[in-house]
């Protein structure tokens, strides 16, 4: 709980406002503001359709499975190692999670 509530919710993807002068812009580009967190160690970036950087957190390799992430907008919950979303009322400890998120 204290990682997933530190500093509140993000409205940018962190690796985003890091690259943002690197990058440039796609005129098909599809605006998604959603943010995934990671239900691990809190992190908080930007999904599949924008530029993965939730999927390359799970990616990276850690010491324990950051394969679960949580949309801060819509409050899915989606498995990397499932590759599946799901909602959070399918576990008792992941709807207990969501909750305490929503606060």
């Amino acid at each position: 709980k204290k990682a997933l509530k530190t500093g509140g919710f993000e409205k940018e993807c962190s690796e985003c406002k890091k690259s943002r002068s690197t990058e440039v812009e796609d005129p098909n580009f599809e605006e998604d503001h959603s943010l995934w967190m990671c239900l691990r160690c809190g992190t908080q970036l930007c999904g599949r359709a924008r530029n993965k950087h939730a999927l390359n957190h799970f990616n990276t390799p850690h010491s324990d499975s950051h394969a679960l992430t949580a949309n801060t907008t819509t409050w899915g919950v989606y498995c990397y190692n499932c590759n599946n979303e799901f909602t959070a009322s399918s576990s008792k400890k992941l709807h207990e999670c969501i909750e305490y998120l929503k606060k």
